[in-house]
Formats: C-alpha cells, structure tokens, sequence
C-alpha cells in the first residue's frame, strides 16, 4: 500500500492498511481468484471496486446509502446533463459515483475522460472521502476531493465556477445554523424557512454553476412542494428544466419514490425558458428482488430521448406529450398550481380510474407481501374491482386487512394493560443544551401523529433532555405512542402511532414522545406490536377512545388507566398473517398515507371483501 501512494500522490494516507487483521487464509483465497482472472479487458478493477460498493452500501442500508447512489440512477443524471466536457461538481460527493459514470459517459462517445472533465467534490466524512479517491483511483481518474461540511465551507470556490454539478444529497436535514449561513452567496435565493436543508442544497447546486452549467441531483418529494418563495423564484428564474419522478425502491437509503432535478442555465432566453418537462417515471424500473428495483440501461436511453427530443438535440424521437410519462408544462401553467413542481399534478393517466392505478401499485410494490396473506391474490383484487370511492393508501390498507385475521371477540382475551410490557411517561426537555441537557431528540406530539403516520418526522421539533432521560424514555421499533392529553375541537384524544424501523432511520436524532402522550412497549409473546396497532386503530376509529375521555378543564384528557385496565382483546393471528400485515404496514409507512384513509382502514379491518360498503360511523 506505501509502494502504491508513493506513486499516487492523490492517494497518500488513503489506502488501508489493516490487511494484517485479515486472516492468511482468507487472503490466500482472494489471490486464488484474482489470479484465476487471467487478462480482461476495460475497467475491471473499477468494475470489482464498484460491484463492492453496491453489495456494501445494500448491506448496510441506510449509513450505506448515504456514501452510494444506486449506477442506474446516476447513469440517468450523466445521460440527461451530458457532461462531454468541463468542471464536474459534486458537494455531497460519497464515494464518487457521479464521477465515474460521467467518466463512462465521455468513453462511451469515444474520448479520453482525462482529457475531457476535471472533477472537485466535497464530504463531510474522512473515511468516505478515501473511499471516492480509491473510487477515482481504480477508474484511472484523478479529482480534487476535500473533507468539508458543504453549508458552511467552500473550498473549491464554487459560486459561479462549474460547467455540471451532480449530487444525491442527505434529505431533510435539520439544524443547520441558519445564522452562518444567511449572508452567503451561494444561498442567494435566500434561507428556508422550515428546518429543512433540502433548498440549501438546491441553492448550492444552482449557483456553483456557470453562465451555461446543467445540474442533475436527487431530491426527496417534498421539496417539490416545500419552501414556496424558493420554489417560486426558482421556477421564475426560468431555469428549471427537466422533473422526473422515479419509482420506489430504487434507492437504499428510502423506500420511497424520490425526485431527480435537472438545471439548465443555458435554456435562459430560449423557448423553454417558459416551460418544464416532467415526466412520471414509477413505473419504469426492473425488479431486481423482492424488494430492490434499478432502471435498465435501455430505459435510461428511452427517458433521456425524452429529453433530447423536448430540447430539440439530435435523437430519432420527435417529441409530443406522453400520457402516463411526460409532459411539458408552461411556466403560467406551474403558476395556476401553486408553483408546484410535482409531476404527478401534470402527467395525465388517460384510461385509468383511481382504483386502477392503485391495482396496478400494489401488485408491483406489494405482491410479495400479499402473497403471504392467507386470503387468494383473487379475493383482493376483487376488492379493487368494485371501484371503491376510497384513495390508494384505504386500498394498500385493506390488502393488509381484508381477511387477514379476525378480531374474535374484544370482550374474552387479556386485558391491554396484560399485553403492555412498560408504560412510560414523556418528556419535554427543553429548547437548547445545557450542562445537563445534553442529549439532542426528536419529540412526537399527539399533534406530529398524521405526520408521523405518513412517515414524515419534520415537524417533530427537536429538544435537550437528560442521559438518564434517554435511557428510560428512547422510543424503540414496536413501540406504540399514545396521545393522552390535547386532542382538538374535532379531534378525540387517544391518537396513536406504532414506531417502525423505517421511522427510526429516517431520524439522525433518538426519538421520544412528548409529555402529553405515553409510550407503550408491548409483550411481544403475547401480541405482536403491529397487530395491536391495528386494533387500536379499529378501537378509535369506532368511537371507544371517545368513552374514555374527559374534559373537566379547556384540555382533554385520556383515561389511560382505565382504557387498559378494562378493554379487552383476543388477537390470535398465525405467525404468517402477523408477519405479513406487519410486513404490509412497514411498507404502508414508507409509501406515506393520511389520516381519514386510517380511520376507514380501521373500520374495514378484518372484514371480507363483501363487507367493504359496511360503514358503523
């Protein structure tokens, strides 16, 4: 390793050298097979370097994801932006992914990519800063990559400099100093107002780019809707090009589909200055899995033909509106819609009802999780088939539900308070640290509940408690909140939330529930946390939560002791149906659904199909 960084000046102190903890026998064994590789031709060790990468980041999820970016969404970035030649840059740069497909890009159109691009990114951590050098390295690329925390440094002197800037940066983040960053030019839009970094980063992505500079980047869906006076200076600047919604599961990271953003400065005083493209791209992908999917090399040329053909550059298509794909939009058009930049609101699904579209999602997202539900595929699909006025999130529901499993009778079984393992209080803590207050958390409010349903923790604030606080309150997966003081004028208290995994990674900071509510951990030998949930979402939904409050003062109250102590429940589902519906609601989460569409699931719970019409409110 010393020999190679004596040769490699890029790669002085990056190389590993903790081969020796390696045992002998595992590397005699990888010398085997390397040299069983004989000659091979192209980037072989580019190709090995990248296929670990994959296989690491799959492996490690979410911590996984945030140092790689799936090839086949950054190939469809390079194919769109088309970087032939210039500055590349990337502030969220990971193990540099961007760069080596813009460099395959260059190769494939018959140049040397050394001679072509120069790249310069940034990450905030060390070691992933080694893993894009050795990244560049192994490709025969070589770039400027420094350590950096991108809102607050600028080592490269960005504002204004690159011909593409290409990035995935980290989704709502939280708590950047806004202070430090409110007089900074590469913010010249201005500072959000929300607690969310994603227009930070937008910013930066858009004034590091020169007079003519394109930008490709990923971006969670809500800044499609988020930050109105950003979004609406954005689109008013005139450049905004190209908006494609992709399909879920393509990324490690979320489940969720999330949103590439494609800035063109050089549309300024043309003809599309005064329009955006948006295209509907959920239901282009393959499944690799049961769960992951990825875009075919030869659905990423169909998409950028797209592209090409809407900004009039040489490709075999002629472009026209695509119902169910694409559609260019005019600026006045995006006005009438609250600037929103939201394909979905564009994209007509001509020929389709609701309940089609829905048929069609949860055969391709939740077949798998169906199928182990001990009701026929036919039964649900028959469900659909009726054309239910009820929205995509009431219908992934009732694949969970329909004929999952039956609630036998609420009158026979254990009392709640039998199946609660701990009843724990909330806590509140306080706005900023102090010498105690040391521990940074998101708290849930009965209020942050149709949010948190959703799979949203933003409008969670975050607050300071004790050590010892998080130790005995820290909310974990399975854990159900339950909101026991507040409710509204038409709200009935007793609100209340399971904790998924998917929730807790989505989270940078422990979570706990507020002093208004109570967290429940639950006896999972004798119930399954999901499956509770969901009853307890039919106990609300039907009234009984409303028999247990009081309002002696201006504030609700929940009589939580004497709800546990008298409802009674006999939930006796296989193993196979609770792991399915806990499976379909770990999905549901990630999806995102609100709060009326719930309280109808509930309702429905563990009807059959000929009972869908039945409505006890």
């Amino acid at each position: 390793m010393a020999a190679v960084e004596a040769e490699n000046e890029e790669l002085k102190g990056v190389l590993p050298r903790s081969y020796g903890k390696v045992d002998n026998k595992v590397l005699v064994e990888l010398l085997r097979l390397l040299n069983g590789l004989g000659e091979i031709e192209g980037d072989a060790f580019g190709k090995i370097y990248e296929f670990f990468l994959g296989k690491f980041a799959l492996a490690e999820g979410q911590k996984g994801g945030v140092l790689y970016t799936p090839t086949s969404i950054v190939k469809l970035i390079v194919e769109i932006i088309e970087p032939y030649h210039g500055q590349i840059f990337d502030p969220a740069c990971g193990s540099g992914g961007m760069f080596v497909q813009s460099a395959a890009f260059v190769e494939r159109h018959k140049k040397r990519p050394a001679d072509e691009l120069t790249v310069f990114g940034t990450e905030k951590a060390n070691d992933t800063v080694k893993l894009a050098k050795m990244n560049l390295a192994v490709h025969g690329l070589s770039g400027d990559i420094r350590e950096s925390n991108s809102y607050y440094e600028d080592p490269h002197k960005a504002l204004g400099r690159f011909d593409f800037v290409m990035a995935n940066p980290p989704f709502n983040v939280s708590g950047v100093d806004k202070a430090r960053v409110k007089d900074d030019p590469r913010f010249p839009l201005g500072i959000p107002a929300a607690d969310s970094a994603n227009y930070l980063w937008i910013q930066l992505f858009y004034s590091a780019l020169n007079d003519t500079g394109r930008a490709g980047f990923v971006m969670h869906n809500s800044a499609s809707d988020s930050d109105y006076e950003l979004r609406k200076s954005l689109v008013d600047e005139g450049v905004v090009d190209v908006i494609v919604l992709t399909s879920p599961n393509l990324f490690y990271t979320v489940n969720l589909p999330c949103t590439l953003w494609f800035i063109d400065k050089r549309k300024r005083g043309t003809e599309r200055a005064n329009e955006i493209l948006f295209i509907d791209a959920r239901r282009i992908y393959r499944q690799v899995d049961s769960v992951i999917r990825e875009i075919t090399d030869e659905q990423i040329d169909s998409i950028a033909s797209i592209v090409k053909s809407y900004r009039s550059e040489p490709t075999s298509l002629v472009y026209g509106d695509i119902p169910g794909v694409c559609k260019r939009v005019s600026i006045v058009d995006i006005r009438k819609k609250g600037y929103s930049l939201n394909p979905k609101l564009y994209v007509e699904h001509v020929g389709k009802t609701a309940s089609d579209e829905v048929r069609d999602e949860l055969v391709e997202v939740a077949n798998d999780q169906i199928s182990k539900i001990k009701v026929s595929k036919q039964k649900v699909l028959d469900a659909f088939g009726k054309d239910i006025p009820l929205d995509r999130d009431v219908l992934l529901y009732l694949a969970a539900s329909v004929n999952a499993f039956r609630f036998k009778g609420w009158a026979t079984g254990p009392t709640l308070r039998e199946v609660v393992e701990s009843y724990i209080g909330g806590t509140w803590g306080q706005e900023a640290p102090d010498v105690a207050h040391t521990e940074a958390v998101r708290v849930i409010r009965g209020t942050d509940m149709p949010s948190v349903i959703r799979g949203e923790l933003t409008s969670c604030p975050i607050r300071y408690i004790k050590p010892s606080q998080l130790k005995s309150r820290r909310i974990m997966e399975g854990d159900l909140v339950l909101e026991v003081s507040g409710g509204g004028k038409e709200v009935t208290t007793g609100r209340n939330v399971i904790i998924s995994a998917a929730l807790l990674q989505g989270s940078n900071e422990p979570l706990v529930c507020a002093s208004f509510c109570k967290l429940l951990r639950i006896d999972k030998s004798k119930v399954d946390p999901w499956v509770l949930y969901l009853f307890l979402q039919h106990l609300y939904a039907h009234g009984v939560m409303g028999k247990y409050e009081v309002q002696s003062t201006g504030i609700k109250n929940f009589q939580t002791e004497t709800f546990l102590d008298e409802v009674r429940v006999d939930i006796s589902p296989t193993p196979t149906e609770a792991e399915s519906t806990r499976d379909i609601f770990e999905l549901v989460h990630q999806i995102g659904l609100s709060v009326e569409p719930l309280k109808k699931i509930a309702i429905y719970g563990g009807c059959n199909s000929s009972m869908l019409d039945y409505d006890p409110l």
